[in-house]
């Protein structure tokens, strides 16, 4: 009992507690909410029913709608910096979708698809060929 009450003093003593902040989580897209930004991929592009969101808890509902795997990677972005992503579905073929559900804080990020493909030979990421989107989360 000492240590309880221990811990509810300081808690008290800060204020209360405060929201833990969630990791990223990939689910089956049946379980998205009525409020999901969907993600259309397809080849070499995404296409989304929102270019922003509230900060917080956000879902992306990322569909593969192309020829090839294609992954929706998030990434924080400092400045022209890119940062560490933030969350990831990895690649997913061909008609298959997931959900995607990440605690975002209020700035810029950019969806990116890191997938490698040969083109003429040569390997591109489908960044490079154009499947990037700038993405605001507001305060």
């Amino acid at each position: 009992m000492p240590l309880l009450a221990l811990c509810a003093g300081a808690l008290v003593a800060c204020g209360g507690a405060q929201p833990l902040r969630e990791g990223p989580r990939v689910l089956s897209s049946s379980r998205s909410s009525l409020n999901a930004i969907e993600v259309r991929g397809y080849d070499f592009v995404f296409e989304l029913s929102k270019p922003s969101a509230p900060a917080g808890i956000v879902e992306f509902r990322f569909m593969n709608s192309g020829a090839h795997p294609h992954e929706l990677e998030i990434i924080r972005m400092d400045g022209k910096r890119y940062g560490p992503p933030v969350g990831a579905v990895e690649p997913i073929q061909a008609t298959d979708s997931r959900l995607l559900r990440v605690d975002l804080a209020p700035g810029s990020y950019r969806l990116v698809c890191l997938v490698v493909t040969d083109v003429a030979g040569e390997a591109e990421s489908h960044r490079a060929l154009g499947m990037e989107y700038a993405f605001e989360v507001e305060g």
